[in-house]
């Protein structure tokens, strides 16, 4: 059943490519600290304070520094954990180049207290986290865990006025009362009622003259009084019965 296939031509044979199976990954060797002891005691000797109060702090750019030329194959990792009514809590996490969490630490800001906060709060929270997380790591803590950028928004936070607490409005009326009306007033009101009165009685006997003896009978017994006894909301009533009437609606 092979006849009809020709055979390969002799020749040299194809080079052999050996490749490394798609789902091996060989990792690229971190690159090692090559700092010996005496180095490494330099350098977090060697970074630089800020004099807050008497008291030596060092800035969070000073850890982040020494942090990288220590550990270049280390992460440093920052999380929102929640941003609810206006208070921002992050965490800060150092991972060594196995992703192996080595320190971690967390921060909180509130939106528009102090200075800061007014327009970065988050940024103030997620710097706080990080130099609180390498102050964990052991990076610039010959003072203190806190860093001298926290202490300074710690002072200017006490410093700012204290905010009033926050007080809903009072209600405030529907509809204000109606200041009582003048004789003149009242006498107008009467006017406008009266004439409004003659002008409806009207139009109510024109299209009562309209109607055919069996209809105005049935209005008549409908409204059951004369339009001169009747109050203006009945003469609105007997209107839109004629005009009913007039549609022969009811009939």
């Amino acid at each position: 059943m092979f006849d009809d296939i020709e055979p390969a031509p002799l020749g040299d044979p194809a080079p052999v490519i050996r490749s490394t199976p798609a789902s091996v990954v060989i990792p690229s060797a971190p690159a090692p600290c090559t700092h010996t002891p005496a180095q490494r005691a330099a350098l977090l000797s060697g970074m630089r304070t800020m004099d807050i109060k008497g008291k030596l702090y060092i800035p969070v750019n000073e850890r982040v520094r020494v942090f990288r030329e220590l550990y270049p194959n280390w992460s440093l990792l920052n999380d929102i954990l929640s941003s609810d009514a206006g208070v921002i809590t992050m965490c800060a996490t150092v991972k060594d180049e196995q992703g192996r969490i080595i320190a971690n630490a967390h921060a909180s800001e509130t939106i528009g207290d102090g200075q800061v906060n007014r327009t970065s709060a988050l940024e103030n929270c997620e710097t706080s986290a990080i130099g609180r997380a390498l102050g964990m790591l052991g990076i610039g803590i010959d003072t203190a865990i806190a860093t001298a950028d926290e202490v300074r928004n710690a002072i200017q936070r006490q410093q700012a006025p204290a905010r009033a607490p926050y007080q809903s409005p009072a209600p405030r009326p529907t509809s204000a009362p109606l200041p009582p009306a003048s004789d003149a007033q009242e006498e107008g009101r009467r006017l406008a009622d009266a004439a409004r009165r003659l002008a409806l009685i009207k139009q109510i006997g024109a299209a009562f003259k309209a109607l055919d003896c069996h209809a105005q009978a049935a209005i008549k017994d409908r409204a059951g009084k004369s339009v001169a006894d009747m109050s203006l909301d009945e003469l609105l009533n007997l209107q839109m019965m004629i005009a009913d009437a007039t549609n022969d609606s009811i009939f």
